[in-house]
């Protein structure tokens, strides 16, 4: 029997720009606040892996999709931006990105799975 499989690998930077409004905790430190924000996702890595058929209809052939996979992988890591958070505090915001950005791969292993669902 044949495999047929398609693959589909991208590599690139992924920039998300979105208004936040927040309350919770992330990484043991309450936050909350809204405002402007901004993550850079850098070398991101998207591979999407399609199993076909073929079927002919009118004498032509086309793929006929079965199943697919898909798997997202951060390479070189984040960076946090978010802004107005605590009221502003800017000792609190200096301590959350610092803490946010030098423990990139923890924070996308906790909400990663947010970009994954939506990534479509």
């Amino acid at each position: 029997m044949e495999l047929n499989v398609f693959r589909i690998l991208i590599h690139s930077d992924i920039v998300i720009e979105f208004n936040n409004d927040v309350i919770g905790t992330v990484l043991f430190m309450y936050v909350y606040g809204g405002g402007p924000s901004k993550i850079t996702l850098k070398n991101m890595q998207i591979e999407i892996l399609f199993k076909f058929d073929i079927i002919n209809e009118n004498g032509k052939d086309y793929m006929d999709i079965t199943s697919y996979f898909h798997a997202l992988d951060l390479v070189d890591g984040a960076h946090y931006q978010f802004s107005n958070i605590n009221d502003g505090d800017k000792r609190f915001n200096d301590k959350l990105h610092r803490t946010l950005n030098e423990n990139w791969r923890i924070v996308v292993a906790n909400f990663g799975g947010y970009v994954n669902k939506n990534e479509a």
